[in-house]
């Protein structure tokens, strides 16, 4: 999968400070507050409000380069599902950033990915990009993820083949032949993409298209693989949001 500066950890216990760690949180209560803004005027969640909930399979066969962090560097079979959706909502045919979240299953608990539409060069990983088909583009976590070796962002890229644009189409379509995705790895400024395994997406999972089921990564990490504490405090405000708004 070739393609073309960690924040200190503070000791166990302690409140991370800084610039970087003031600037994230105040980062985050924006968005937060954003968010529940955008969801009191829809009246719906605020991104992402419809989903076709699929069977997953993750399939890791571990990496050449070692990061330290397990999930990436061991091989291992993890079972879930996968929730494929429109960002923003906008009516097919038109362009929209894709959705690709994973809530795995595991020992101690579930585990969630968010995965959305971008580059995979070293700026454009950076940004997002709209397709009008889920099969459009590669799936990066745009935030880093903590490794003993250094911060690294994830990607699922897919192959050539090309899915249909409606959330029914797609999951009657993936119920009958599985869609395949690489999984990999890079450094936040490497050109290089590490290969560690592969994502199956497959039949219903449940409801096939749902409005309802919610992610959030900084509260169910991968084993051994947390957010990254800056992007974390980015994310939390606006999860917990959401959170909110399906309670209520």
């Amino acid at each position: 999968m070739d393609q073309q500066r960690p924040e200190a950890t503070p000791r166990h216990g302690e409140a991370p400070t800084g610039p970087a760690s003031r600037l994230s949180a105040g980062a985050g209560t924006a968005l937060g507050a954003l968010t529940r803004a955008v969801t009191a005027l829809r009246g719906a969640r605020p991104l992402h409000p419809d989903g076709a909930t699929l069977r997953a399979t993750v399939v890791r066969h571990g990496s050449a380069r070692a990061t330290g962090a397990r999930w990436l560097d061991e091989p291992g079979v993890d079972r879930g599902i996968a929730r494929l959706s429109r960002s923003v909502g906008l009516p097919v045919p038109l362009p929209d950033v894709q959705g690709l979240a994973l809530r795995l299953d595991g020992p101690d608990g579930p585990s969630d990915l968010l995965l959305s539409t971008t580059g995979l060069g070293r700026l454009s990983r950076f940004l997002l990009t709209p397709h009008r088909a889920p099969s459009g583009g590669a799936y990066g976590s745009l935030l880093p993820y903590r490794t003993p070796t250094g911060p690294v962002l994830l990607v699922a890229v897919p192959g050539p083949r090309v899915l249909p644009t409606g959330l029914e189409e797609l999951a009657r379509e993936l119920a009958t032949e599985p869609w395949h995705l690489r999984l990999g790895f890079a450094s936040p400024w490497s050109r290089r993409w590490h290969a560690f395994g592969e994502l199956v997406v497959d039949g219903p999972a449940q409801a096939t298209v749902d409005s309802v089921l919610r992610f959030d990564a900084a509260l169910h990490p991968l084993p051994g693989l947390p957010l990254a504490p800056w992007a974390a405090r980015l994310r939390e405000p606006s999860y917990a949001a959401a959170r909110t708004h399906h309670a209520s």
